[in-house]
């Protein structure tokens, strides 16, 4: 089975040349034909009919393939082989100089990336609403609020720190055998970030987060991920809410921009009695486009239906969420900002009082709601919008300065679900 199956590839091969000279095409053209849709091994075997003595052209093409694997000491062999060779023109020996300033940049690259990293960040911020204590870089959209006996809202000074360790695996010598996917990535990582309020101590916060994720990729074709990520978050020593996700994206790489789609499924898990109702599932399935702005600049723009479904079912709500990212890399400041918008229907439940009960039916779970609305509660629609901007300006070469500002507004039909959030914060990030 063996032999027929290494017979059959050849006579794949062989018929994939033979359309290639059908339509004149030579055989470097070929070769880069294949090498453009992934195969980068059939490009390979394409060069090597050339002979040893192949000409200097096809020994480019060879040391081009080699990079793609990640064979640099091969592919700089072959391009000094080129630059000392009489035949090759100026044109192409400036090629292969322009190939080997590119191996060796992305050598230094791999070497300077260790597979182990540590980092410890501390820093102090202001915050309009501090009883609101999670940190939103890390569950952006499910923001806890006090239950009804909490204190009104407060502006507050805080501190905090951040602790992480995370390992990234790379292959050296990556195969891609024809163009069939292969694991690319895979990083893993622990967090433990800490609040602490200057008046507001009630509302002091921690949490543990386990995050790791598994990439691959194709040839300049495809690009896939597989994401993990488990949250364990505290009130004051006190376990309140258990968070995890898990997502999968697909992107196909084209030119100028990238388009993907992205699914993620989502657990949420609060253990207080009073914000039981806000436990269930959620699901998001995000349409994104991806690619360079300019030079040093990037961006993704995505638009996500999304359904939460929650154990109370007046709670539950379905809508959509749209958000673009841009990122900006200079000299010696690095620039990321995030805006979303959001907008949610919640569903409403009939109850024995005639009428209908709202999604917070019973139970004050913001501060400054009082009373049982039971007015138009089917109506209940929700409006966010959140603003993020982190600037990060190296000090050294394992010590960042980082400012970091966040807005949110939040508005309901629901009355006094009005919320406003104004954050920033300064912080220094060394790296071990």
């Amino acid at each position: 089975m063996k032999l027929g199956a290494t017979a059959c590839c050849a006579l794949f091969v062989l018929a994939g040349s033979a359309a290639g000279a059908a339509h004149g095409q030579t055989a470097i053209q070929q070769a880069i034909e294949a090498r453009d849709r992934g195969a980068i091994f059939e490009s390979i075997e394409i060069l090597e009919r050339e002979g040893a003595a192949a000409p200097a052209e096809v020994r480019v093409e060879q040391a081009i393939n080699a990079y793609y694997l990640g064979r640099y000491q091969q592919a700089r062999g072959i391009l000094a082989g080129v630059l000392a060779d009489p035949a090759a023109n100026q044109a192409l020996r400036n090629r292969a100089v322009a190939w080997v300033l590119r191996i060796n940049r992305q050598q230094l690259i791999r070497l300077q990336r260790k597979p182990f990293n540590l980092s410890a960040a501390f820093g102090a911020g202001s915050d309009s609403n501090a009883n609101n204590a999670l940190d939103v870089r890390i569950v952006d959209d499910f923001e806890p609020l006090p239950g009804g006996a909490a204190a009104e809202r407060q502006s507050d000074s805080y501190a905090f720190y951040r602790l992480a360790a995370g390992y990234a695996a790379q292959p050296a010598d990556a195969g891609n055998l024809d163009g069939y996917p292969f694991v690319y990535r895979w990083t893993g990582s622990v967090s433990h970030y800490g609040r602490q309020f200057s008046e507001v101590d009630a509302w002091d916060a921690q949490y543990t987060r386990l995050a790791g994720a598994l990439a691959f990729r194709k040839h300049r074709k495809w690009a896939g991920s597989v994401n993990l990520s488990v949250l364990d978050y505290r009130l004051d020593s006190e376990r309140l809410l258990a968070f995890g996700s898990a997502g999968l994206s697909y992107r196909r790489l084209m030119r100028p921009v990238n388009l993907g789609v992205q699914t993620t499924f989502q657990r949420l898990d609060y253990k207080r009695a009073a914000w039981s109702a806000r436990t269930g599932n959620r699901v998001r399935v995000q349409l994104f486009v991806e690619g360079p702005l300019a030079p040093g600049h990037t961006f993704r723009a995505g638009i996500e239906p999304q359904r939460f479904r929650a154990g109370d079912e007046s709670r539950s709500y379905r809508g959509f969420r749209a958000q673009l990212l841009h990122a900006w890399q200079g000299r010696d400041w690095r620039l990321h900002s995030r805006l979303i918008y959001e907008k949610n229907k919640y569903e409403a439940e009939e109850t024995g009082f005639g009428g209908i009960a709202g999604p917070d039916f019973g139970v004050g779970v913001e501060p400054g709601f009082i009373g049982i609305d039971l007015g138009a509660a089917d109506e209940r629609r929700d409006k966010r919008l959140r603003l993020s901007v982190n600037l990060v300006r190296p000090l050294t070469r394992r010590l960042d300065l980082s400012l970091a500002v966040q807005y949110m507004n939040w508005d309901s039909t629901l009355n006094q679900r009005a919320l406003s959030k104004r954050q920033a914060d300064v912080s220094v990030r060394y790296r071990f």
